[in-house]
C-alpha cells in the first residue's frame, strides 16, 4: 500500500531559500538621538553540498546531513536540511573496496525497496561503468519519498530497509569493526530471512550473490540475544513493537509492526 502510495504520488519539496541572520545592534549609551541608516540585508548563496564518495552520491546527496562523516553517531538526531537541487561529481575519487561498498549497500536497498532495475544493474560484471545511471536511479528515490515524508513519519521508514538490524551490528562492533555499508547488508540479509520466518517468499537466494558480488558480508556474527537487546533503542521502536521494512517482492517494501515479544523469538532464530 505504501509503495503504490509512492507510485501515484507526484509532491515535489518546497523551494529553499537561505538568509543570513539580521544583525541587530546594541545601543551606545553616549550615541546620539539620530539614529545610524539601517545595514542592507545580505542574502547568502546557498549552501553547495557536491558528493565525491559513492554512499554520498546515493544517498546523503537529498538532504545535507551535518554529521555525516561521524560514523559513531550513527543514528541520533542530525541537523538537516532539504534540497533544491541535487548533483554528484560522477567522476568519483579513487577509493578502496570498503569506501564504494558502503555506496553499493545503498544502491542494492533502493533496488529492493523500489526499482529492481537497479538490481540488474548493479549484476552486471561491468557494474562500475553504469554508475552514472545507478546514482540517478537511486537519487530520484530519495527525492520523492523524502518529498512525501520529509519528516519520516510514514513512506520514508522504507530507505529504513536493513538498518534496524544493521544498526544493532554496528553497535555491538562498537563503530570500528563494520563501515555502515558492512552493516546494512548484513542488516539487509537478517532482514530477508525474517521476512520468510514471516512465511513470506525467501528472497535471500538473490541478495546474498549480489551482496558478494560488489565485496559486502551477509552473516550476522553478533549473539542474537545481544541484537535485540541493541535494537530496542533504536528509533524505529515505538512503544511495544518495532517497524521492520520487509521487502516480499523485489522493488516494493512494507512497512510491518512486530511486537517485540513476537520480534524476539524470531532474532533468535536467524
Amino acid at each position: 500500500a505504501v509503495q503504490s502510495a509512492f507510485q501515484a504520488s507526484e509532491a515535489t519539496p518546497e523551494p529553499l531559500t537561505l538568509r543570513a541572520a539580521e544583525a541587530t545592534a546594541m545601543p551606545d549609551a553616549e550615541a546620539t538621538a539620530t539614529p545610524e541608516p539601517a545595514e542592507p540585508e545580505v542574502t547568502e548563496p546557498p549552501f553547495e553540498f557536491l558528493p565525491v564518495y559513492s554512499r554520498a552520491s546515493t544517498n546523503e546527496n537529498v538532504i545535507a546531513i551535518t554529521l555525516d562523516d561521524c560514523s559513531y553517531l550513527t543514528n541520533v538526531k542530525y541537523a538537516v536540511q532539504a534540497a533544491q537541487e541535487v548533483g554528484a561529481k560522477l567522476t568519483l575519487f579513487p577509493m578502496g573496496q570498503n569506501v564504494m561498498g558502503d555506496g553499493m549497500a545503498e544502491v542494492i536497498k533502493y533496488g529492493y525497496i523500489a526499482n529492481k532495475t537497479i538490481l540488474s544493474l548493479v549484476a552486471q560484471p561491468n557494474y562500475r561503468d553504469n554508475i552514472e545511471q545507478i546514482i540517478y536511479e537511486c537519487v530520484k528515490i530519495k527525492r520523492d519519498v523524502v518529498a512525501i515524508d520529509e519528516h519520516d513519519t510514514g513512506l520514508r521508514m522504507i530507505l529504513n530497509f536493513g538498518h534496524t538490524i544493521g544498526h544493532a551490528a554496528e553497535k555491538l562492533g562498537n563503530y570500528t569493526a563494520l563501515t555502515h555499508g558492512q552493516a546494512v547488508a548484513i542488516g539487509m540479509a537478517a532482514a530477508m530471512r525474517l521476512s520468510a520466518l514471516l512465511g513470506n517468499a525467501d528472497l535471500t537466494a538473490s541478495l546474498l550473490p549480489l551482496l558478494d558480488h560488489v565485496g559486502l558480508p551477509s552473516t550476522l556474527a553478533y549473539d542474537r540475544e545481544a541484537i535485540f537487546d541493541a535494537l530496542l533503542a533504536d528509533k524505529k521502536k515505538f512503544g511495544g513493537t518495532v517497524n521492520f521494512i520487509l521487502v516480499r517482492e523485489a522493488g516494493r517494501a512494507e512497512i510491518t509492526p512486530i511486537e517485540t515479544d513476537r520480534l524476539h523469538a524470531y532474532i533468535l532464530k536467524l
